[in-house]
């Protein structure tokens, strides 16, 4: 044993321990950047998700060594900032959209950076004539009295992107309800199985993106005549349609007008006989014997 393990205190060894087994037991591992988030939020967070994930909020010492025994070194050069680490058996998109889903909105703080761009909007706001006219001219926002109410004349950015917010445009924009601060995990990294996902990875919208595959699947197989059970209901309209169409210019005089409207009531169908339903393998045979 190395005299600097030998020197590490029970109760260090016991955590590292400890992380290490809850890396082995789950299946997707996320590293978080706790800085700024407060302890209240971090624990109402907690309580929200337990029952999909479980939190761990650890010296980056412990966690590096946890990491470098079962052999997920890779994931720990993505440590950032005051480091908590997320275990879960979700897939890495589910666990951020998860945590995504658990976020808040705050006002910014004065010496706060700005995220993106801070507006205040044009149109009315609820202050009546007053020192707040004067205040929003120190902020270089252009604003007039209508009708007994202050109004903002065009959009104004308060404090631009990357910038701190003094404390006149903090005080402003928490009065006007403008909350531009998300509070909640930051999710820097994810693993699952021997795969790293990035944060930029994880932002990707893979819900939309299947909905998308299914759309032009779908349309491929409807419009090449690949036969499959769950599109026949469309795959029949379509045939339909396209018998239709053969059989109005094979014989124009059987050909079939377009509806019109009509503000007549149709005559009662008691008399008509009705259609009997085909099952679906029924439709299908009738369908390969009408394209060959």
């Amino acid at each position: 044993m190395k005299k600097d393990e030998a020197q590490i205190k029970p109760w260090k060894k016991d955590k590292v321990s400890e992380i290490s087994e809850l890396l082995k037991k789950y299946q997707t591992i996320g590293l978080i950047d706790a800085t700024s988030l407060p302890s209240k939020q971090l624990q109402i967070i907690r309580g929200n998700i337990r029952k999909q994930a479980l939190i761990q909020k650890i010296k980056k010492s412990f966690l590096t060594r946890a990491l470098e025994q079962t052999n997920n070194a890779d994931l720990s050069k993505k440590i950032q900032g005051s480091p908590i680490i997320i275990f879960s058996n979700l897939n890495p998109f589910k666990l951020n959209k998860l945590i995504e889903k658990n976020k808040s909105e705050s006002p910014i703080k004065p010496g706060q950076t700005a995220p993106f761009d801070l507006i205040i909007p044009a149109g009315e706001t609820p202050f009546t004539p007053g020192p707040v006219i004067g205040e929003f001219g120190q902020l270089g926002v252009k604003a007039k009295i209508v009708a007994g109410k202050i109004n903002v004349l065009k959009d104004s950015i308060v404090v631009k992107e990357g910038e701190k917010a003094s404390p006149l445009a903090a005080s402003m924009l928490m009065r006007l309800g403008i909350k531009p601060v998300s509070i909640g995990l930051n999710l820097i990294a994810a693993k699952e199985e021997n795969t790293i996902y990035s944060k930029q990875d994880l932002s990707i919208d893979i819900e939309s993106m299947i909905s998308a595959a299914y759309a032009q699947a779908k349309n491929l197989a409807i419009n090449a005549g690949i036969l499959i059970k769950e599109f026949i209901s469309e795959f029949l309209a379509k045939a339909q349609q396209n018998a239709l169409i053969i059989n109005g210019i094979v014989h124009p005089e059987q050909a079939i007008a377009q509806p019109q409207k009509s503000t007549h009531q149709e005559p009662d169908k008691k008399d008509e006989p009705e259609e009997e339903e085909v099952s679906d393998e029924q439709a299908a045979s009738g369908l390969a014997d009408l394209f060959g």
